[in-house]
């Protein structure tokens, strides 16, 4: 299925628009927009493995992708590198779902529903891994997907982000398209 191109709005965390060098246009859309993919928040994180990244999650989901981030990287070199995983990411709809943002705007702001999730996964990802643990070491990408958040779950429970990402999609996906 194909979607309508829509803008999509990636929230600079104050640290990412002065790395980037970014300054954001206007304040994040409130309230949010229909469409579950148009709204991404980036943030800037260190794994204890010597990773650098940046942190790319969909408010709605908490579905992060981490982005390697070098020294010299610029808005347009994430930009890309977010696209390119994106359009991956939307292959894992049932059926097949196919969108393109209309345009990618740089905005400002502090979604209170999802930073405090972030500042978790921030901290998650600070923490070293251990070769020698009882659980087999995951990449730190998959291990943020499977880690359960209260932000995208329930009262009565914690949400997995790629679960909530994968029915989203698959709804999505199913729903019938205007036009």
């Amino acid at each position: 299925m194909i979607i309508s191109p829509a803008p999509l709005e990636l929230i600079l965390s104050g640290r990412a628009a002065r790395f980037l060098q970014r300054k954001p246009v206007r304040a994040f859309t409130q309230p949010a927009p229909d469409l579950f993919l148009a709204q991404w928040r980036v943030e800037l994180s260190d794994d204890g493995d010597g990773g650098r990244w940046f942190m790319v999650t969909n408010l709605p989901t908490l579905f992060t992708f981490l982005l390697p981030r070098q020294p010299a990287s610029g808005f347009d070199s994430m930009n890309r590198d977010f696209r390119l995983r994106l359009g991956f990411a939307l292959l894992a709809a049932s059926p097949t779902l196919e969108w393109t943002p209309s345009e990618i705007v740089p905005v400002r702001g502090n979604p209170s529903a999802v930073v405090g999730s972030m500042n978790n996964m921030v901290q998650l990802l600070s923490w070293p891994r251990r070769q020698d643990a009882m659980t087999p070491i995951e990449d730190p990408e998959t291990w943020l997907q499977r880690t359960p958040f209260s932000a995208v779950g329930g009262k009565e429970n914690y949400g997995f982000p790629n679960r909530i990402w994968q029915q989203r999609l698959n709804d999505l996906a199913r729903s019938p398209q205007p036009g």
